[in-house]
């Protein structure tokens, strides 16, 4: 029986932050973007990302 892929939430810039958590910069195609980690909070608004169409992804 196959995996089914796990889909990830990605957060644009600007959007409000769901949890406190962690965040890593995401591509468009979900690919990792440097090694940079921010710490967020809940309530709060992502930060701008360096390159359009990048994202945020909340570690879990």
């Amino acid at each position: 029986m196959a995996k089914k892929p796990v889909q990830t939430v990605t957060y644009k810039p600007g959007q409000i932050v769901p949890k406190s958590g962690t965040a890593h910069r995401v591509g468009p195609r979900g690919g990792r973007r440097g090694e940079d980690a921010l710490h967020v909070i809940a309530g709060k608004r992502f930060p701008p990302t360096p390159k359009s169409g990048e994202m945020w992804v909340i570690a879990s």
